[in-house]
Formats: structure tokens, C-alpha cells, sequence
């Protein structure tokens, strides 16, 4: 694109509505998008609307009727002009100039906006193979799947669109099947069939598809998958079975197995034989299919197939061990041994859990992802043994490799990262809330109880952080009965952890203290350290609203001990703020201060948002409670507090928790 040309803006409508601006990127001179935030929803119906007629003009009396259908005209018109002016604000104060309104109606400038939508079919009419591909890319979910608007005449014209794309998008997973069918390739049509399934999984020629290209590619236990698979969803949608076709082709593909298993075997045992891809994909498959078990709580199924697949691969694996496929069934191989060895400590023998993760240690196998999965198995588990310092050797070497990886492979790190920024500082509560409730019957349809609970926990954050206290108890205790028929203590730990952090934001301390009570038991009878460290700083912080000090920072002062015995650098400056926080309410004016610039040097090196608002949070009490009070200090802490709010989402007109310059009954004179 020449460079005196504006970069146009986005607009995206499959999967939700989302609209992004050109805006700096994360570096100097590199370009990046900022989101626009359209706060009213029918302003984005409006914009949505438009969008799909291009360049064509919509007459005033057409936009009322949509969006107002139910009220008089000249009501309907004065509502649509304010709907115009405050969209054309937000509009100018991003520099986007793509709304054009005059006598002829209103309309948008394409000139200055791409649409997914647009784009979408603009390359199904190219119809190429690789222009259908990435058709297929931008149909991201349904058309505005998140968009509810109050206005009959518009519900109409989105589920007609809805409908319309669906079909659109399932003629392009067919016209893009077809040609990669007769381009040979297989694994990329059997990814296209799969993704037909997710946009309509109610296609059975689909599955058909599916279970031909499995077969096709070696992977015949993945083609008997995708028939039970196709069988359970017919009887649950449609109350059918599947026709003559799909049973002869099942039928089919169990004699051809039949037959072949006795000649796989063989040529594994023979030396020198190459592996082969299909085999490896179809393993691949098999331990997918054990993990959805373990988390349905489909245990002894789980861990037969998993003892055969680790069986196989041992045999294949000491045959040929400078095959080119050596690496990746050794990965393979590692991936299913945690999860064993999970199965057994979640069973309730952890000695011999502890005995295959030892194994899998001398093997040194999965690469360094997989070594953090395995420390962190090894950590609880020897705790859990009553071998409490070896476990905390393991504890630090998870630290360690996470921090070398930046968090993003530490499951307990990772978790609770993503709960804190995502589901905390959603910046639309009542759409997230509604995704999560159908994510949440999703993951319950499909027996997934694990994330069924994680999903119904974050749920019950949000509402409890807004004040929704009736939602949040029914959400906990929907995500209680859930988690509680896995009988997994590490996934009721977490379930307790959330509540317990989530009632502290509601101001509901004794409840909060006697849920992070209840997580910081099972988190010691599965000997989770980690947990339990973070676990003793929320207790302490869950003192603070209840006026306990000491209370406080006797927890505190206990996790900030754990934390460096075990080197957990990412809380210290959390804890140190918190504790800065007890100090001041006690009283202890230099030892706050004392704790409030240790909390400052550390985030200097880890200055995450996260950890900062806390620590500015008691740099604003410490020198606004002092004998003599800094304004200066108190207005710089203000502002520090504000841009670290807005950068993480939290909007002080939203209802949400107030300023924490609100707290101190001084600090408007200060400040």
C-alpha cells in the first residue's frame, strides 16, 4: 500500500462485533490497532447494518423502521439522530472518517473500512483453493453471534444473515474439500471436514468425510471415533440414527482394521521398517481422546487406553530410535505418561504416581514445555508422598523454567493470569456473562465438568466483582456441583481459591477467609505448594477489609517466607503491597513504608499491571496517612493508580470497585 494512503480500519462482524483502528504498534515506527469502543449497541447495529450494503446509501425512514420499529416516527428519528451524533464522536476521536450523512440517507465510506464480511465474499466468488482457505479463516463464529439488540425488525434481518452465512461458509468448506481431494491432500481435507463440523456439526455427510480421510490416512481408531461421535450428536439433536451409509462405512472400516492390525504389529517388530505418519496422527488422536476422558472424570477408560498407547510406543520407540519420527513419538509418549501417572495420584495412589514420574525423569523426554508439566506433577506428588523437601526441589525448578519461558507454559501461572486479566476486567460484563453461561452448557453437554467449573467460576468473578451477589452465589454453587463429582481436590482447590479472591472483592472477608481456608487444606493434602504459597497471601489480604491487622500480616508475613523459599518472584511485590497495606491500618507507619519500596524495587524489575496496582494502592496510603502528608506524592500515586485502572480495563464509570483515593477520608484535600 503506498505510503500516502490511510491504512483503512477493521471491522469485524463473524464471531462478534469488533471494530479497530490503525494505531502505534508495540514498537518504535511499527504499526499496530487499537479497539474502538462503541459503547451503545445500537450504534453498532447501525454500523453492522451499513456495512453490508457498501457504498448504497440508507434512507433515515429505513434505519428508524429497523432499530425502532416500536415507536412512533418522529420518536424513532429523534432516537436515530442520537445515535449518529455519538457515534460520529467516537468515530472523530479515533480519526476515522468512514460515516457519511446527508440528504440521501447514511452510509459508509469502504474506502476507509474492511469488513471480514465483505471480504469473506469477496473471496468465495474468486473460488481458488487458496482464496477459499482464507474465506474460511475470517468465518471466525456466526454473524454478530454476541450483538443483542432490543429491536424486532433487526433480530429479523440478523438471523436471516446468520443463516445466510452459515450456508455460505458450508459451501466453502465443501468447495475447498472437493479441490483438495483431488489435489491428493488428505491431512488438510480432513482438517476442512473437521472444520465443516464445527460450523454445522449436524452434517452427517460430513462425518462420512471425516471417517473416509481418517481411514484414508492410516487412522482407523480416529474414523471409529467420529462414528460414535456422529452417532451420539444425531440422537441428541435430530433424535435419529445414523443412515445405512455411515453404519456400512463403520462396518467397513472395522474388518479392514481387523485385517491390518496383525500386519502393523509385524512390521513394527521388524527392524528397519519406517514409521509412518498416519500412525503417528492416530496416536495423537487416542491421547486426545484420553485427556477429554480424564477430564470427564472417564478415568479407568482413560488410563486402559492410555497404558496401550504407552505400550505401543514403547515397543515402536526401542525398534527404531533414529527414526525421523523418534522426537515426535517420544514427546507423544512423555505427554501420555503424565497424564497416567495423573490418573493414578487423582485415584487416590500417588506412591505410584511418584514411581512413573520418576521413570519418565530418567528418560528426559517432552522438551522443555513438557519439563514444567513434569516438575509440577513431580512437586505435588512427592508431597503428597510425605516427601516434602524433595517435592520443594521441584517446586523451585517449575518457578525457574517458568520464568525462562515467561509464564506462558506454567499451568498454574498461566491459569491464574488469565482469570485475573481476562475474566476480572471484561469490558462488557453483560456480553461476557452471557458467552461464558453458553460456554459453560457447552462444556457440561460435553461432560467436560473440568471446564464446565473453571468457566462457571470465572462467571461468578465477574458477577461478584460488579456487586451481582444472588448471580455470583448461584454461579458458585452451580461450579461447586460440578467440580464435586470429579472428586479431584487440585480442581476443587482452584474452584476455592476464585471464591475466596472473589468474595474479598465483594466484601464478603469471613466467607472469603473460610473459602481460601478450605483451598489451602486440599491444596496440602495434594501437596501443591505453589498454590498453597499463594493461597497464605490471599488469606492475608482477605484480613485487611475485616479490620484484622495482625491477622493480616501474620499470613502475609507467612506466604512472603514460603515465596522465598521457594524463589516465587511473581507475588513478593503483591504480598510485600499487601503487607505495606496491614502496616499502615496498624499503625506501623515506617514499617509500611519500609514495604511499600521494597514492593516498588521489585516491580521495577517484573512491572506487570497486576503486581503495580496494589503497590500504588499503598504508596497512596503511605503518604497520604503520614503525620505530615505529601501532596505531591499522593496527586503522583493518584495518577499511577488511574493509568494502571484504565490500562487494565477498569472504568470508573462503570460501576465497578471505587478509586482508591475514595478510601483514604483525606485524600480529596490532597489531591
Amino acid at each position: 500500500m503506498p505510503g500516502d494512503m490511510p491504512v483503512p480500519a477493521k471491522l469485524y462482524l463473524f464471531g462478534g462485533f469488533r471494530l479497530v483502528a490503525p494505531g502505534p504498534g508495540p514498537g518504535p515506527g511499527q504499526a499496530g490497532w487499537r479497539p474502538v469502543r462503541i459503547e451503545s449497541v445500537k450504534g453498532c447495529a447501525l454500523l453492522a447494518y451499513l456495512s453490508s450494503l457498501g457504498r448504497v446509501p440508507a434512507s433515515r425512514e429505513r434505519l428508524s423502521l429497523l432499530l425502532w420499529s416500536d415507536s412512533d416516527s418522529r420518536r424513532a428519528r429523534q432516537n436515530l439522530r442520537q445515535v449518529l451524533f455519538k457515534l460520529r464522536r467516537v468515530l472523530e476521536r479515533h480519526e476515522l472518517d468512514i460515516l457519511r450523512v446527508d440528504e440521501q440517507g447514511v452510509r459508509l465510506s469502504p474506502d476507509g473500512l474492511r469488513v471480514d464480511a465483505c471480504e469473506f465474499d469477496r473471496l468465495l466468488a474468486e473460488s481458488t483453493p487458496a482464496a477459499l482457505s482464507r474465506a474460511l479463516d475470517l468465518y471466525s463464529g456466526e454473524f454478530l453471534q454476541d450483538l443483542s439488540v432490543d429491536a424486532p425488525v433487526f433480530a429479523d434481518w440478523i438471523a436471516g444473515m446468520r443463516a445466510q452465512y452459515q450456508s455460505r461458509a458450508a459451501l466453502c468448506t465443501a468447495s475447498l474439500l472437493v479441490a483438495q481431494r483431488r489435489a491428493g491432500q488428505t491431512m488438510a481435507a480432513l482438517a476442512t471436514a473437521r472444520r465443516a463440523l464445527e460450523i454445522d456439526p449436524c452434517q452427517e455427510d460430513m462425518h462420512r468425510e471425516v471417517m473416509s480421510l481418517c481411514a484414508e490416512a492410516g487412522m482407523q481408531g480416529a474414523a471409529l471415533n467420529q462414528y460414535r461421535v456422529c452417532r451420539d450428536i444425531l440422537r441428541r439433536e435430530l433424535d435419529v440414527e445414523p443412515d445405512r451409509a455411515t453404519q456400512d462405512l463403520y462396518q467397513s472400516i472395522q474388518k479392514h482394521r481387523a485385517v491390518q492390525e496383525p500386519a502393523a504389529a509385524a512390521a513394527v517388530r521388524a527392524p528397519g521398517t519406517r514409521d509412518h505418519e498416519p500412525a503417528l496422527a492416530e496416536a495423537r488422536e487416542v491421547l486426545a481422546e484420553c485427556e477429554r476422558q480424564y477430564r470427564r472424570g472417564e478415568r479407568e477408560a482413560a488410563g486402559a487406553a492410555l497404558d496401550r498407547l504407552i505400550a505401543e510406543a514403547d515397543r515402536r520407540i526401542g525398534h527404531r530410535p533414529g527414526s525421523p519420527s523418534f522426537g515426535a513419538l517420544d514427546t507423544l509418549r512423555h505427554r501420555a505418561g503424565i497424564l497416567r501417572a495423573a490418573i493414578l495420584e487423582a485415584s487416590g495412589n500417588p506412591a505410584a504416581a511418584r514411581d512413573r514420574l520418576r521413570a519418565l525423569e530418567r528418560r528426559r523426554g517432552g522438551g522443555a514445555g513438557q519439563e514444567i508439566d513434569l516438575s509440577y506433577a513431580l512437586s505435588r506428588t512427592l508431597c503428597a508422598t510425605g516427601e516434602a523437601e524433595e517435592g520443594l526441589r521441584y517446586a523451585r525448578r517449575v518457578l525457574r523454567l517458568a520464568a525462562q519461558s515467561k509464564g506462558t507454559a506454567a499451568p498454574w501461572y498461566l491459569a491464574e493470569r488469565l482469570l485475573f486479566r481476562l475474566h476480572l476486567f471484561a469490558p462488557r460484563l453483560d456480553d461476557m456473562i452471557k458467552r461464558l453461561a453458553v460456554e459453560a452448557a457447552g462444556a457440561r453437554e460435553r461432560g467436560d465438568r473440568v471446564a464446565a467449573g473453571e468457566i462457571l467460576a470465572a462467571q461468578a468473578m465477574l458477577e461478584g466483582y460488579y456487586g451481582r451477589t444472588a448471580l455470583m452465589e448461584a454461579s458458585f454453587e452451580s461450579a461447586h456441583r460440578t467440580v464435586a463429582r470429579l472428586a479431584d481436590p487440585r480442581a476443587s482447590a482452584m474452584l476455592l481459591q476464585i471464591e475466596g479472591l472473589t468474595r474479598v472483592w465483594a466484601r464478603d472477608g469471613q466467607n472469603a477467609i473460610d473459602a481460601l481456608d478450605r483451598a489451602l487444606a486440599r491444596a496440602t493434602k495434594t501437596g501443591d505448594v505453589i498454590r498453597g504459597c499463594v493461597l497464605r497471601g490471599l488469606r492475608g489480604r482477605a484480613h485487611l477489609p475485616l479490620g484484622r491487622w495482625d491477622e493480616a500480616r501474620a499470613a502475609l508475613l507467612d506466604a512472603i517466607a514460603l515465596s522465598h523459599s521457594l524463589d516465587n518472584v511473581p507475588y513478593l511485590p503483591v504480598f510485600h503491597a499487601w503487607l505495606a497495606e496491614a502496616e499502615f491500618r496498624a499503625g506501623h507507619g515506617a514499617a509500611g513504608l519500609a514495604n511499600a519500596h521494597r514492593a516498588w524495587r521489585m516491580t521495577q524489575r517484573q512491572p506487570w499491571a497486576w503486581n503495580c496496582l496494589p503497590l500504588m494502592r499503598a504508596l497512596f496510603l503511605a503518604h497520604a496517612n503520614a503525620k505530615r502528608p505529601n501532596a505531591k506524592a499522593v496527586s503522583w500515586a493518584a495518577r499511577q493508580v488511574e493509568a494502571l485502572e484504565a490500562s487494565l480495563g477498569i472504568s470508573h464509570n462503570s460501576g465497578a470497585r471505587p478509586h482508591v483515593r475514595m478510601a483514604v477520608p483525606q485524600a480529596g484535600r490532597l489531591t
